[in-house]
């Protein structure tokens, strides 16, 4: 096979960019980080304004418009250290979400590390189960050139032939692992559904 086999680098920076788990991750990281700093900011002063208008009266022919409206400043002062501790709930969310985000990130690279390999080994075996066919080939030839020359039997015409058809067995067989090699490439790299 003559395809392109990419680096371990660019494999690894595709798989890191494309897999559903690894980015999931990444968001669920961000958002733990997010609920912290919201959190934190609970400690910040908050101004709001409210506002209400309606009628007031015995009658309907005696009515009064009423309004009422405003600017609230609240102060938070103590809540009884309950926002700290949600504080570092949120941040051992945190690092929990770091951790698995850390152990998917190294574990897309191992897969794909381990993918490379098998390519590599899986075209080795293709390049020998070629030389294997060429060899049977010209074994099939040279037995057929001395049956034809009365030096040989039809017994090794045969025997030929049959490792002729091993050794083209042999190539799809190792065919059918580089191919199954790719897809554990594509796989690892997320990109499983566009393998060319």
């Amino acid at each position: 096979p003559g395809d392109s086999v990419p680096t371990a680098e660019a494999a690894t920076e595709r798989a890191l960019a494309n897999r559903p788990d690894v980015r999931a991750a990444e968001e669920q990281l961000r958002a733990a980080k997010l609920n912290v700093k919201a959190i934190q900011a609970e400690r910040l002063p908050t101004i709001g304004a409210f506002g209400d208008q309606g009628v007031i009266g015995p009658r309907n022919d005696h009515l009064l418009n009423t309004y009422d409206w405003g600017i609230q400043l609240s102060v938070p002062i103590f809540d009884g250290f309950r926002r700290e501790g949600r504080i570092e709930e949120q941040r051992a969310v945190s690092n929990e979400a770091d951790v698995r985000r850390r152990d998917l990130r190294a574990q897309a690279g191992v897969e794909v590390r381990s993918a490379l390999l098998d390519i590599g080994s899986a075209r080795e075996q293709v390049d020998a189960a070629r030389e294997r066919l060429r060899l049977a080939e010209q074994e099939v030839s040279q037995a057929r050139e001395r049956f034809a020359a009365g030096v040989g039997g039809n017994a090794d015409v045969v025997t030929a032939a049959l490792g002729l058809t091993a050794a083209r067995n042999q190539l799809l067989d190792a065919l059918t692992l580089f191919q199954s090699a790719r897809v554990s490439l594509a796989r690892a790299e997320g990109s499983a559904t566009s393998i060319q």
